[in-house]
Order: C-alpha cells, then structure tokens, then sequence
C-alpha cells in the first residue's frame, strides 16, 4: 500500500469541502498552487495512483475537465 504525497493530501483535502469534485482552476485559486503543479497531481493521482476518476464534458458547456475523487464524494442516502 502506498502512502498519500503532500499534495495528494492537499487535492483530498479540497475534493472533501467540494463534494469529492476539483480541478486544476480550483487548485491555482484556493491552494494558491502553479498551474503545472495542479495539473501533475491531479494527473498523478488519475494515471499513477488510480485514486480519481475524470470526467472531461464538465460544466455548463460540457467542456470543462474535472476530477472526481471517490473517497471524498458525499453520497446522499
């Protein structure tokens, strides 16, 4: 089992306040992160870790890409 890095740490946290959803633009903003350090955790946890899904038709114009990180999703019962 591997062990979550920093930044991992900093995308999870952010996905929890969000509903488990969060992108690049989301990182730059609220983690006041470069936009090649959102992009190669957000890619890393996708590609190397398998610990998100991506979705790439997000938001109101259906080209926005977002990414879903299944242990901070709050699933309505």
């Amino acid at each position: 089992m591997k062990e979550l890095d920093e930044d991992q740490m900093e995308v999870l946290a952010l996905a929890q306040t969000q509903g488990g959803r969060v992108n690049e633009e989301g990182l730059i903003l609220q983690k006041g992160w470069a936009a090649d350090r959102a992009r190669t955790a957000l890619q890393n946890m996708l590609l190397r870790d398998g610990t998100c899904w991506l979705d790439e038709q997000d938001g109101p114009d259906g080209t926005g890409r977002a990414y879903w990180i299944p242990a901070a999703i709050q699933w309505d019962e």
